[in-house]
């Protein structure tokens, strides 16, 4: 454990634990007292050192308690169901085949971040809510603005964000469709609506988690395979060994580093030298977990493509109440887009040293801010 600030001054306790500790530290089924989510209260929290919470941090899925975390989980749970999810393979493999045949030729340098890992999942969840293709770019360029927890382009993208889907929500009031942002706004709970404010940021939560750790899966499954010898070319034509070695890249090299903030509730004896005081805002860094050496043996820094990985190895995705609503969806998109680019492009490389090639700024995802690739057939 460690104490740090944020970019935006937020001084959060930081745990790296091994991947059991972790499972109990978020389950909450263990001797620590369980940690909060609650909005309000980390809101406050923020405040009373002297930091304006996002727009992000509001009555969402991310920052609620139970009962109420249930209660939205509820409300949005179908859209992201197994049955749904599978029903959007056909839409997800034209897509990809649409951002392939849109590249350049065949051996100039792309930047699959800008031309794959981007608009691939911001596309999938915008169609899933509702977005129009005309508010796309400002969505994504708002994300990423988000994601860097720096107030000066942080807060008035959140703004403007908020702005956008208050219109939204007062068009799908008026004009209702089929996506799920329609279903939210006249979605009934307990003989009431969820207000606009609410709405607002759980729409906000739905965008950004929908497709900035997929973004960040895609970028690191590709450096991570191309940068193993052998494993891309391994994969190309028999797709058997593809979840485990996603799942390989989870665990190595997680999308998510630390778990946006809990609040403790209580002070937590982490060990007899590590303790969080009551009233901390707390992270946990989920790539400690994926490393650990007790679960996953002495070598479990390096990257093993041909290892047999599975989720039970991580938590990539989270851990108990607030465990990723949008885990399938992340995963089908990374599994499919895998399956083509091998097929198609077997042969293809990393452009330059990636020891050298820029991590994007945020606290909370691990991206690439670029990576350039040669797709060679």
């Amino acid at each position: 454990m460690h104490v740090t600030k944020l970019p935006d001054g937020l001084e959060v306790y930081v745990t790296t634990m091994g991947l059991a500790d972790t499972r109990v530290l978020l389950s909450g089924t263990g001797t620590w007292p369980r940690m909060s989510k609650d909005a309000s209260a980390l809101r406050s929290a923020m405040l009373s050192q002297g930091v304006q919470p996002g727009e992000i941090i509001g009555r969402n899925l991310l920052y609620s308690d139970l009962p109420e975390h249930q209660v939205l989980h509820g409300l949005v749970r179908s859209g992201f169901s197994r049955a749904r999810i599978e029903g959007l393979r056909p839409r997800l493999h034209d897509l990809i085949l649409d951002l392939l045949d849109a590249l350049p030729e065949e051996g100039e340098p792309v930047d699959v971040v800008e031309r794959i890992a981007v608009p691939l999942p911001l596309t999938m969840i915008c169609e899933l809510m509702g977005v129009p293709t005309e508010l796309r770019p400002d969505m994504r360029r708002w994300s990423a603005a988000i994601m860097t927890n720096d107030p000066a382009v942080s807060a008035p993208a959140g703004q403007a964000m908020a702005e956008a889907f208050s219109a939204l929500i007062a068009l799908r009031r008026k004009r209702p469709d089929e996506a799920l942002l329609s279903a939210l706004v006249h979605a009934d709970v307990d003989g009431a609506r969820l207000g606009d404010e609410q709405l607002a940021t759980m729409l906000i939560l739905l965008i950004v988690a929908g497709h900035e750790t997929t973004t960040a899966l895609i970028g690191n499954c590709l450096a991570a395979l191309l940068h193993s010898p052998g494993a891309w070319k391994s994969l190309a034509g028999q797709h058997t060994g593809i979840g485990s070695a996603i799942a390989e890249v989870i665990r190595w090299d997680s999308p998510v580093r630390m778990t946006p903030h809990y609040l403790a509730t209580d002070t937590i004896h982490l060990s007899a030298d590590h303790a969080i005081p009551e009233g901390a805002v707390i992270m946990v860094n989920l790539g400690t977990a994926g490393r650990c050496r007790r679960h996953n043996g002495s070598a479990a820094d390096l990257f093993n493509p041909f290892r047999e990985t599975n989720a039970g190895d991580h938590v990539g995705f989270g851990h108990g109440l607030h465990f990723c609503l949008g885990n399938l969806l992340a995963t089908t998109e990374v599994d499919l887009l895998m399956r083509v680019l091998c097929d198609r492009y077997p042969n293809s490389t990393l452009v330059g040293d990636i020891r050298q090639t820029p991590r994007a700024r945020s606290s909370i995802t691990n991206a690439w801010a670029r990576l350039d690739v040669q797709l060679r057939r």
